[in-house]
């Protein structure tokens, strides 16, 4: 075996070693966030590109392992979006399904897969970013060491797998040694940084990192979104009627 050959071995052996460490501590970071439930309710403010801000307050309920969870975010007001909702059912081997009700319609719509990289409700999230998924619809590689908000992270590489579509080509994930949790995900589109999500003011709520503020700001609109929790509970007592269609229509 020549030296050259030696080199490209050695560093074959070194990509799958980072690779396989980059998914563990994927996998680790999914272990601690696990939760039977949660129950959040915040505030949502948007700031658009030409200075107007909108606030919204909103209640967001999920169920289920990651993976294959039921979530159900529900706006509570202003009066003109009161009542609109989102529920998701995710799934781990195929792409999640989405519906939308709004009040003022009593319309029930079916979120296609074409329209999931569309904002969500008027805010830098996209419909896209409310899909949760496992380890197993990401490829993860690229592990680096980095600072973010002081602390000492792992930068991981992601790409989606073939189950899951996405707009995305990639995204960044700087992952917290100490609290194993992400603090900062950078997600590009076309090549382009497009979305960054921030996590703030971290709490440990019931044994669980929970970011009290996040914000997205969308690089390629120059706008921005912040999320605040005012409450934040998990393990609640939940039941699965409460994630069906018939309760996207219910009372809030």
């Amino acid at each position: 075996m020549t030296g050259k050959t030696i080199a490209l071995a050695l560093s074959w052996t070194a990509a799958a070693v980072a690779a396989q460490t980059a998914t563990e501590i994927m996998e680790e970071v999914h272990r601690g966030a696990h939760a039977d439930n949660f129950r959040y309710e915040g505030r949502i403010t948007t700031r658009k590109a030409n200075g107007a801000k909108d606030q919204m307050s909103w209640r967001c309920e999920r169920l289920g392992e990651a993976g294959s969870s039921k979530m159900m975010l529900r706006f509570l007001d202003p009066a003109d979006i009161r009542g609109v909702a989102l529920l998701v059912w995710n799934h781990s081997q195929k792409p999640s399904e989405m519906w939308l009700y709004t009040p003022a319609l009593a319309r029930t719509r079916r979120i296609a897969q074409q329209d999931r990289f569309a904002r969500f409700a008027g805010t830098d999230f996209s419909f896209e970013d409310f899909e949760e998924s496992d380890t197993s619809s990401w490829n993860y590689s690229e592990l680096r060491e980095e600072q973010e908000e002081g602390e000492a992270c792992w930068r991981i590489t992601a790409s989606r797998s073939t189950t899951h579509p996405s707009q995305y080509d990639r995204q960044w994930i700087w992952v917290s040694k100490e609290k194993m949790t992400p603090l900062r995900t950078d997600k590009f589109r076309g090549g382009k940084l497009a979305r960054r999500l921030t996590m703030h003011s971290l709490e440990l709520r019931q044994g669980i990192w929970t970011p009290m503020r996040v914000e997205v700001v969308d690089l390629l609109g120059n706008s921005s979104t912040t999320l605040e929790l005012v409450d934040a509970r998990y393990n609640q007592r939940m039941a699965e009627s409460q994630f069906s269609l018939e309760a996207l229509k219910g009372s809030w």
